[in-house]
């Protein structure tokens, strides 16, 4: 009876490994030099920009053009924090006209809604004591949400904000 058991078992976990093969395919990672970040993207339909020249992230486009994923690391120059990003990212700078999903942690948030006819997802990592943040951001028309809304949270939750030079 074990055996069986052991052998259902074996065939259960193939079936499942091989079908996340195909989901797995055509992410690559994405590392960036100055800040000490990476994260994957789904290369098969995103294409990346050439580097920057100061090197702080980069920018990547669908093939279809019509989304961009985003990745960059800064100087936490304004000395803040998850909450007080938030209220910047949403009175100050207009990141997003319309919020429909927010997440404040201690070290990280994550905003997300709408402007302009575009879904907007954004998630920041403060690392290094707070003297850095890492963001990665994807926007896409709001008509395409059932094409690129699998894609974030694999996307959003690869963000690896490293140890950057310089951090204890």
């Amino acid at each position: 009876m074990m055996k069986q058991f052991g052998g259902l078992l074996l065939a259960f976990a193939i079936l499942v490994i091989s079908g996340l093969q195909p989901a797995m395919a055509g992410w690559r990672a994405y590392e960036n030099p100055r800040f000490g970040f990476s994260f994957t993207y789904p290369a098969h339909v995103f294409t990346p920009e050439p580097e920057p020249e100061n090197g702080d992230g980069n920018r990547f486009f669908a093939t279809d053009a019509e989304a961009i994923i985003s990745v960059w690391g800064s100087y936490n120059t304004l000395d803040q924090n998850p909450k007080s990003y938030f209220e910047w990212a949403r009175n100050d700078v207009g990141v997003v006209d319309n919020i429909t999903y927010k997440r404040i942690a201690k070290d990280w948030l994550i905003i997300s809604g709408y402007k302009s006819g575009m879904v907007y997802y954004e998630k920041t990592i403060f690392s290094c004591n707070f003297q850095r943040t890492t963001s990665v951001s994807i926007t896409y028309p709001a008509s395409r949400k059932k094409d690129y809304d699998g894609m974030v949270g694999r996307l959003t939750k690869s963000l690896d904000p490293g140890k950057p030079d310089g951090c204890e």
